[in-house]
């Protein structure tokens, strides 16, 4: 199915991207730096502002790419969100300990990646399987943060509800982008 040159201008359009990057900053900022992730109804509002923008930010890197790709993609994060999931509960090995260390590993990614777009596409497919790796980790930590129990060190509380799924959120649209960046042809 090709799009229209009409529908792709509209969905390319500077401000409307312009629009959503600030939006997106905003509500991000506004629910882990300000306070409005526990402030009923502000917090629903925020949460549906960020997706709206996270969607609208994939769709257009979704929509580069041929849809069989897309689809495959979505089933391999799928899977592994299902199999890391499952992991995460029913191991009896506490992960969150490893916040800091993932912190060190997740800034040296951002530097890598830095490099990467600095000389030229050769990284790119090191850096998205890296970042496949370090994400799903990320949401082995995370999942076992929300799950909590006797054998985690560190939980994420029960007020805490919007941080927790904005942070699963963006651990399983990373390893989506990743994974698309890994098995796709741009068409």
């Amino acid at each position: 199915m090709v799009l229209s040159e009409k529908l792709l201008q509209h969905l390319f359009n500077p401000i409307l991207m312009v629009t959503v990057l600030v939006m997106y900053i905003f509500s991000i900022c506004a629910l882990t730096c300000c306070g409005f992730d526990k402030t009923v109804p502000t917090n629903y509002i925020l949460l549906a502002i960020f997706t709206g923008c996270v969607s609208y930010i994939v769709s257009l890197t979704t929509i580069r790419y041929d849809p069989i790709i897309v689809f495959e993609a979505a089933f391999l994060t799928a899977s592994i969100t299902i199999a890391i999931t499952v992991y995460a509960i029913t191991t009896k090995t506490d992960f969150t300990i490893f916040g800091p260390v993932m912190f060190i590993i997740g800034f040296l990614f951002a530097a890598f990646g830095l490099l990467s777009f600095m000389f030229g596409p050769e990284m790119r497919l090191v850096y998205a399987c890296i970042g496949v790796l370090l994400f799903s980790f990320y949401l082995l930590m995370d999942t076992q943060m929300i799950i909590g129990g006797k054998n985690r060190k560190y939980k994420i509380d029960a007020d805490s509800y919007i941080l927790a799924s904005v942070a699963l959120y963006l651990d399983i649209i990373n390893i989506f982008l990743y994974i698309l960046e890994i098995i796709g042809d741009r068409s």
